[in-house]
Parts: structure tokens; sequence; C-alpha cells
């Protein structure tokens, strides 16, 4: 048998198509891939918070409620007194107390953490025209607490600095102010409607109406600023005001609570 070395035709290695595509195409897959990865870690993460006890919480809040050693003020007796009242229409279990913290600073902020603790600052509870807006604001934030959302965020916060750690070799690991301020991240739209909702249903239950519940959004939508109700930072750019509002209004009139105005329209509020 004789064997031939015929040549290679010329370009068959070659393509008409750009060498960028294929390139693209699968750094492309890669990134999509990713994404979908870190998304279902982060879901399961947010699922699995949920089986995690409450005094579990408690425990990782304790060295946070250790630091408040000052002595109750009467706007904080007040407020915790309050929050007590609100805790009740929300049913939550009895292991779950809300601690009321009020920060006397001109902070423009509150916001619920760990352990069922809840952070309010002056500047933002003296901006309130009544107690009807304080409620609202107080369990909203309380429903975070009875959701767990404080913790899901904190185990998403923490698989994400995980993930980070591995990508950049970084050794660090979070301290007590980490994991507070972790619990504090900002939470999802659905999360933000579900305590808006039960904040709603909670004004509902304590003064058989909710006049004044969305009084808060209308003062920050009057001076052209957003509202996530979350820490650390109280002004945010989602979600949007006024539908939170018209959500509010239209669960109000399907429970046939009376109370909740339409919001002003920008000419109204240029006048």
């Amino acid at each position: 048998m004789q064997y031939e070395n015929p040549e290679i035709p010329e370009g068959i290695n070659t393509t008409d198509e750009h060498p960028l595509k294929e390139f693209v195409i699968l750094s492309s897959g890669i990134i999509f891939v990713t994404a979908a990865l870190v998304f279902l870690v982060l879901k399961a993460a947010e699922y699995s918070a949920q089986l995690i006890p409450f005094a579990f919480e408690q425990q990782l809040a304790s060295s946070f409620s250790a630091q408040d050693t000052r002595k109750p003020s009467s706007t904080q007796l007040y407020l915790q007194d309050l929050a007590n009242k609100i805790a009740r229409t929300q049913e939550l279990p009895p292991e779950m107390k809300i601690t009321v913290h009020y920060v006397d600073e001109d902070t423009v902020n509150a916001f619920a953490t760990l352990g069922g603790h809840v952070i309010f600052y002056k500047g933002l509870v003296e901006k309130l025209p009544s107690e009807n807006a304080l409620t609202m604001l107080m369990a909203h934030e309380i429903a975070h607490i009875k959701h767990r959302h404080p913790i899901q965020s904190l185990s998403s916060g923490l698989v994400l600095k995980i993930l980070w750690a591995l990508v950049t070799n970084a050794s660090d690991t979070a301290g007590i102010i980490d994991i507070i301020r972790l619990s504090s991240l900002s939470y999802s739209r659905n999360n933000e409607t579900i305590a808006d909702e039960e904040g709603l249903h909670s004004v509902f239950q304590i003064y058989k109406d909710v006049n004044g519940a969305t009084d808060l959004f209308q003062i920050l939508l009057e001076t052209r600023q957003d509202l996530s109700f979350t820490a650390p930072e109280y002004l945010s750019t989602h979600p949007n005001i006024k539908n939170r509002i018209m959500h509010l209004k239209k669960l109000a009139e399907e429970n046939g609570w009376p109370g909740i105005k339409k919001p002003k329209t920008e000419y109204e509020l240029s006048l």
C-alpha cells in the first residue's frame, strides 16, 4: 500500500466570521451561567434564612443591643408602647420581641435590623405630621422583622461577601458591625410591598381607618425625593413613591378602609 502526503488546501483553517465573535459568545455564556448560579445561590440563602431560629438573630444582635445603655427617654418609651400595639395587630410570635431605639440626631432615617431591633432617628420622626403616619412607618419596619427580611438580607449579603472573598482571595470576616450592616441592605421590591401592606393593615386595626397612612410618602414626594424604608440610606431611588401610594390606595378601597387620598400630580405640586 502506498501512502501519500497531500498538501493542505488553502483557507481550510480560516473563516469569514470575525475572530472575536466566538470569544464574545463564549464570554457571554460564561457570564450568563455565572449570574444564574449566583441568583440561585442567593435565593437558596434567602429561603434557608427563614428556617433560622429567631433566638439566633437575637444572639447575633446582642452586642448591638448591649451598646445602648442609656436610660430610655419619654419619646423612646412612647415609641416602644406604640410598637407593642403594632406587634399585637401583626400577631407576632411570642418570642419575636420588638425593641425600639430612638436616636436624637437630625438624620432622616429609620430601619429594622436583626433580633427585633428597630431604629428611629429624630430627624425623621419630627417630620411626621401625625401618629397615623408614625404608625405606618413603624408598622412597615416591624413587618420587615415579622417576615424575617433582615436575616434574609444578611444571608444574601454574607453569600455575596463570601463569593467576593473567593474571587479576590480576601481572608477578612464580618464582625458584629458588618453583620448589622449586611442585615440592613436594601430589601427587594416584593419585600417592600409586603411591608407596606402589613403597615396599612396595622394602621386600620389601631385607628379603624387609614387616614394619614401615606403622609410620609406624600411629604417626600413633594420634596422630589424617593423612599425605600430601608437602611443604611433612607432616601433612595426605588421603589417609586407614587406607585406605592396608588397601590395602598387600591388596597384600602378593596378592603373598605377610608382615608387614603390620591397623590398630587406634578401640576398640583408646582402650585
